[in-house]
């Protein structure tokens, strides 16, 4: 037998041969093809852990370089979706729990998300293998050869799935399909009641937007603090909680106050030895700095702005009693600005105290304003910011100032400042300057 006037080599029995770049193998199993593609992921993911890149570097190189390799594999040969989840998604959850310092037990499924909902979008290799499978489906469907179309109805009964978004009214299989695993994800990520409490809890209070922003602020700090806002998100830190429950350690209190368990909760806000020695009073000064440094330059647009820190304009003349975070006026306008450095599951709460307590500071103030303004803004323990941040933003309508700079600095130096506090969880508070980003 010839093909283009060659002959067509003899295959040795248990060898395969290859044509128009697919093996055939003697027996017509996709061994050589398994090991092959599990040779390649390995050597891909140890070329990758060698590297001194960022974890989120590592990830977008999986999901643009790596995956570019495999596609064709999943193109050409009907390699099962259950084999590609045992072995190679298992591969990629290896190296993702390696890179971002997750225990074993950790779940990764929330990394899937888009950043809108606090996912890294990590894709999977099952997921680029339903999207291949998709692919080879519609061109087969819309191959204008007689022959190719006959072959798509012939195997209908093998791609029952696949033909069904083909075959959807709507007309977007990648869409439909997109949705299908973002719904397979929030079913599972549904059952977990921990893990998913942080996120759950942030969706509501806070917009994609600001979301979006988090993430982008968290991929350009460090690699120790990234993966600590990741762990953090899934209550996945090694607190001694953790560990004692990881059976690592033999009890779970806190080595400070010695009385508590140590969990996330109670080393970011809720130790009492920590709230004395000034951890949490550090931290929520030096986010209210960040804000105060870009509030101020409202002073060149006809305001006068006060803040409660040392150094700075004191606004002790204005109230008896009550000391409110910011307070800015303007011909005839008071604006107060209380800034509360909460727990993820506590901004509601918080919102609620500083409503109540400042409800009628209008009575404990020494000159009458015609018109107030009272701002709560909650910036959590991880540097995310509530809906109320919006009410602050009008009002740098018509100046220069950069609000969206002012935001973002509030957020990275919230979550740098936690980092600080978790990493003196055991030891003796130092007492640092404040930190002054801007």
């Amino acid at each position: 037998m010839k093909i283009s006037n060659e002959m067509v080599p003899t295959v040795k029995i248990g060898d395969s041969f290859c044509y128009l770049g697919k093996d055939f193998s003697f027996d017509m199993n996709l061994g050589s093809i398994k090991k092959n593609l599990t040779s390649l992921f390995d050597h891909y993911f140890e070329k990758l852990e060698r590297l001194p890149l960022h974890p989120m570097n590592k990830i977008k190189i999986v999901n643009t370089y790596v995956y570019s390799k495999i596609k064709w594999f999943f193109m050409i040969y009907d390699v099962s979706e259950t084999w590609v989840t045992n072995e190679l998604d298992s591969i990629v959850k290896h190296f993702i729990k390696k890179w971002l310092h997750f225990h074993k037990g950790a779940n990764v499924k929330h990394l899937y998300y888009p950043v809108t909902k606090f996912g890294l979008e990590l894709k999977l290799p099952s997921d680029i293998l339903k999207f291949s499978k998709l692919s080879k489906r519609n061109i087969l469907k819309n191959s204008p050869n007689y022959e190719i179309k006959q072959l798509y109805l012939n195997t209908r009964n093998k791609f029952i799935s696949q033909d069904n978004i083909l075959n959807d009214k709507n007309g977007k299989p990648k869409s439909l399909l997109n949705n299908i695993i973002s719904k397979n994800i929030d079913d599972h990520m549904g059952k977990l009641k921990e893990q998913n409490t942080i996120k759950k809890v942030m969706k509501q209070s806070c917009s994609g937007v600001i979301i979006k922003k988090w993430t982008n602020i968290c991929e350009a700090l460090p690699r120790d603090i990234f993966n600590f806002s990741r762990k953090a998100l899934i209550y996945s830190l090694p607190t001694n909680a953790n560990l004692y429950r990881w059976k690592k350690i033999e009890n779970d209190l806190c080595k400070i106050c010695h009385k508590s368990r140590q969990t996330q909760l109670h080393i970011l806000n809720n130790c009492n030895v920590a709230a004395v020695s000034g951890r949490y009073l550090w931290r929520h000064n030096s986010v209210l700095y960040s804000l105060f440094y870009y509030i101020s330059q409202l002073n060149n647009y006809g305001f006068k702005c006060y803040v409660d820190l040392n150094g700075f304009s004191n606004f002790s003349i204005l109230f008896r009693s009550l000391r409110p975070y910011i307070v800015i006026k303007k011909a005839g306008k008071l604006f107060i600005i209380e800034l509360t450095c909460c727990y993820e599951t506590n901004c509601y709460k918080s919102r609620e105290y500083k409503a109540n307590k400042y409800k009628d500071i209008d009575k404990d103030c020494v000159n009458v304003f015609q018109e107030w303004n009272k701002i709560y803004v909650e910036v959590t323990s991880l540097g995310l910011v509530t809906k109320n941040i919006k009410f602050l933003k009008a009002i740098f309508k018509n100046t220069n100032i950069n609000y969206d700079q002012m935001l973002g600095k509030a957020m990275e130096v919230a979550l740098r400042c936690s980092y600080y506090v978790y990493i003196k969880r055991n030891d003796p508070w130092d007492n640092p300057e404040i930190l002054t980003f801007h």
